[in-house]
């Protein structure tokens, strides 16, 4: 009997110095083939990872690992957070889960916000939570909160700020994170230095391929929206430009004359510019022409304005 029990212990200990050797620490678990500048990236970037575990997606390499494990024990089987890491070792995509704990602690702003709106006062409770990043840059980071209410689902998007900046139904099936690709990435911070990149999706209808790109940005003084839009090569394309409402009201009537204004009026059948749809469409040489959708839901084109977000002439 005791020489039976001595080979379950033995065993025992067999199998745990096996599962020591297989050490979570290992850099390229996974995967044979990391390039050491990936490797070195996250490293730099993710110091105290751990249970970390390699894979190559859609000619990425990506990490999924945790973050502040003291021990084995405390280790999730699947790793909470990802980053996406080009073979340069660029990474386009963070993903790091928080706990509601960690909001309220680490982002009060954001969790003043989600307290502050319709959705908590209506019941809805926090599922899941994500601090996302697709640049080097920092102050580049959004928070995701994925809230729930029975069958009903919703994904907020916040600025470190606070600022809600995205609502999107839990049914829609654009809603995952995916890494920005690097073209555009590049892109962005040539030409819209110190923006915030909220969102990007793939889109394909009928055979073409486009990347949509939401981020915020100035525009001088100005906090704005935009939706970059890509082709299939990754070159710009137009973008879309979103104002506040009455900030938009007020640059209109900044621009416009009191005849211009009396005719909008006209085609739309209201008299508060604040009540206009307004679509304003930026071109690859930097020109917008602002458009208003008028009784019928057409596009009208009102004006166009320069680079520099001054008025044409005809």
């Amino acid at each position: 009997m005791k020489k039976n029990l001595s080979k379950v212990f033995i065993g025992a200990a067999m199998f745990l110095l096996a599962a020591c050797g297989n050490d979570d620490e290992t850099p390229n678990n996974g995967i044979d083939n990391l390039p050491s500048a990936v490797s070195s990236a996250f490293k730099k970037q993710f110091p105290d990872a751990t249970n970390i575990k390699w894979a190559e997606k859609d000619n990425y390499f990506v990490a999924s690992f945790d973050l502040k494990a003291k021990s084995r024990a405390e280790a999730a089987n699947t790793p909470k957070n990802e980053a996406w890491y080009t073979q340069e070792g660029k990474c386009n995509l963070s993903e790091l889960e928080l706990s509601p704990a960690e909001l309220e602690a680490g982002y009060a702003k954001i969790f003043a916000a989600w307290k502050a709106t319709t959705y908590f006062a209506d019941g809805y409770t926090i599922d899941d939570i994500d601090l996302l990043q697709r640049t080097e840059n920092t102050d580049d980071r959004i928070v995701k909160i994925e809230v729930e209410k029975g069958e009903l689902e919703r994904s907020l998007y916040f600025t470190l700020e606070g600022k809600l900046v995205k609502d999107v139904p839990g049914d829609d099936d654009s809603d995952d994170n995916m890494p920005c690709p690097q073209e555009i990435v590049s892109y962005i911070e040539k030409n819209y230095k110190g923006a915030v990149i909220v969102d990007f999706e793939k889109e394909e209808e009928k055979g073409i391929v486009t990347y949509e790109v939401e981020i915020l940005t100035q525009m001088g003084t100005i906090g704005i929206e935009k939706e970059l839009i890509f082709d299939k090569d990754y070159q710009f394309m137009i973008a879309t430009i979103d104002f506040e409402d009455d900030m938009l009201a007020q640059l209109i009537s900044k621009f416009l004359t009191p005849d211009q204004i009396e005719k909008i009026a006209q085609l739309t059948g209201e008299s508060d510019p604040e009540e206009w749809e307004i679509e304003m469409v930026e071109n690859k040489d930097g020109f917008i022409t602002i458009y208003v959708e008028d009784k019928d839901e057409k596009l009208i084109e009102v004006m166009k304005l320069d680079a520099n977000f001054q008025p044409v002439k005809a």
